[in-house]
Protein backbone atom coordinates (compact mmCIF):
# COMPACT_ATOMS: atom_id res chain seq x y z
CA UNK A 1 0.00 0.00 0.00
CA UNK A 2 1.05 3.39 -0.87
CA UNK A 3 0.09 6.72 1.38
CA UNK A 4 -0.69 9.59 -1.09
CA UNK A 5 -1.14 13.20 -0.28
CA UNK A 6 -4.41 13.69 -1.95
CA UNK A 7 -4.91 17.88 -2.57
CA UNK A 8 -8.47 19.77 -2.75
CA UNK A 9 -9.41 23.15 -3.24
CA UNK A 10 -11.81 24.88 -0.63
CA UNK A 11 -14.58 23.23 -2.58
CA UNK A 12 -13.47 19.66 -2.11
CA UNK A 13 -12.48 19.29 -6.28
CA UNK A 14 -9.67 16.60 -7.10
CA UNK A 15 -6.35 18.88 -8.05
CA UNK A 16 -4.04 15.77 -7.59
CA UNK A 17 -1.91 13.85 -5.68
CA UNK A 18 1.83 13.39 -4.88
CA UNK A 19 3.19 10.28 -2.70
CA UNK A 20 3.28 11.32 1.21
CA UNK A 21 6.64 9.89 1.71
CA UNK A 22 10.31 11.41 0.56
CA UNK A 23 11.34 10.18 -2.60
CA UNK A 24 14.84 9.48 -4.20
CA UNK A 25 15.74 11.35 -7.17
CA UNK A 26 17.91 9.47 -9.51
CA UNK A 27 20.61 11.85 -8.96
CA UNK A 28 20.73 10.83 -5.32
CA UNK A 29 17.95 13.86 -4.17
CA UNK A 30 15.28 13.56 -1.57
CA UNK A 31 12.33 14.99 -2.57
CA UNK A 32 9.44 15.90 0.13
CA UNK A 33 5.94 17.17 -1.44
CA UNK A 34 5.46 20.42 1.35
CA UNK A 35 1.41 21.21 1.74
CA UNK A 36 0.13 24.98 0.53
CA UNK A 37 -1.85 26.78 2.93
CA UNK A 38 -4.58 28.06 0.53
CA UNK A 39 -5.39 24.08 -0.32
CA UNK A 40 -6.38 20.67 1.93
CA UNK A 41 -4.73 17.89 1.91
CA UNK A 42 -5.84 14.39 3.09
CA UNK A 43 -3.92 11.02 3.66
CA UNK A 44 -5.02 8.14 1.63
CA UNK A 45 -3.74 4.79 1.65
CA UNK A 46 -4.10 3.11 -2.30
CA UNK A 47 -3.59 -0.17 -3.27
CA UNK A 48 -0.21 -0.61 -5.51
CA UNK A 49 -1.60 -2.08 -7.91
CA UNK A 50 -3.78 0.51 -8.63
CA UNK A 51 -0.86 3.31 -8.84
CA UNK A 52 0.05 0.87 -11.96
CA UNK A 53 -3.38 1.15 -13.82
CA UNK A 54 -5.33 3.54 -15.74
CA UNK A 55 -5.29 6.69 -13.98
CA UNK A 56 -8.95 7.41 -14.21
CA UNK A 57 -9.21 4.65 -12.32
CA UNK A 58 -7.33 5.68 -9.43
CA UNK A 59 -9.12 9.58 -9.64
CA UNK A 60 -12.30 7.59 -9.52
CA UNK A 61 -10.89 5.79 -6.07
CA UNK A 62 -9.26 9.56 -5.03
CA UNK A 63 -12.47 11.17 -5.67
CA UNK A 64 -14.97 8.31 -3.63
CA UNK A 65 -12.14 8.31 -0.86
CA UNK A 66 -12.65 11.88 -0.26
CA UNK A 67 -16.67 12.13 0.72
Amino acid sequence: MAKLSVITDANGKLLGAVRSEPVKTQDGRMLQFQPHPNHKHHEVEVDDKLLHGPAGELGKFLRSAMK
